[in-house]
């Protein structure tokens, strides 16, 4: 009679130990992240090419900015190309996403905070701009965006004098449990052919 229930509560505690084993498995493994290069653009009437599809704005090839080149943007915006594949067997995702751009000089320590949005393109029309808060991540499959960020004069003419000093952007994220996820981009040196 007491091995019976001997063997009983070795029988529960295997099956706990083996539900606690099994949710540790789904939750082992990294969210891989490949993005391209931080593409820069500026657009102002002293800069930008007049075509005849209106102003077209410039590409930046590499920070830091020329000061004198950003005292006559009107508008800069950045894009970039991500991937993520989320290599969990349970579903997770990022919040409050953003793209910081920061100096890596001691004395300055410009720090510029973008919050970004997702760039779609429907063929014939003008790329469209959603607000991204949230990216969710799905198990064992790959996520593709286009994202991007800008800064008008008029609201925000400090931060665009500061890529001046910018070398280098990183993209961040916070995990549901308030991890931070944060991964170095590159940027643009020789603007790309389109």
């Amino acid at each position: 009679m007491i091995s019976a229930i001997v063997a009983g509560l070795i029988g529960v505690f295997g099956v706990f130990v083996g539900v606690f084993v099994e949710r540790l498995v789904q939750r082992y493994g990294k969210l891989r992240f490949v993005a391209d290069k931080v593409a820069i653009h500026v657009r102002g009437d002293e800069i930008s090419e007049h075509t005849d599809r209106g102003l077209v704005s410039r590409a930046v090839y590499g920070v830091p900015i020329d000061r004198d080149l950003l005292e006559a943007v009107e508008w800069l915006d950045f894009t970039v190309s991500i991937q993520f594949f989320n290599e969990k067997e349970v579903k997770t995702g990022l919040r409050d996403v953003a793209v910081i751009f920061k100096s890596r000089n001691k004395k300055s320590q410009v720090k510029i905070l973008a919050p970004v949005s997702a760039i779609t393109r429907a063929p014939g029309t003008s790329p469209e701009r959603h607000r991204l808060d949230v990216i969710n991540l799905p198990s064992r499959e790959w996520l593709s965006l286009e994202i991007g960020g800008g800064f008008h004069d008029s609201v925000s003419q400090e931060q665009i004098l500061a890529f001046s000093e910018i070398d280098g952007a990183e993209f961040r994220g916070y995990f549901p449990d308030g991890r931070e996820f944060r991964r170095k981009l590159e940027i643009w040196t020789d603007f790309p052919r389109m």
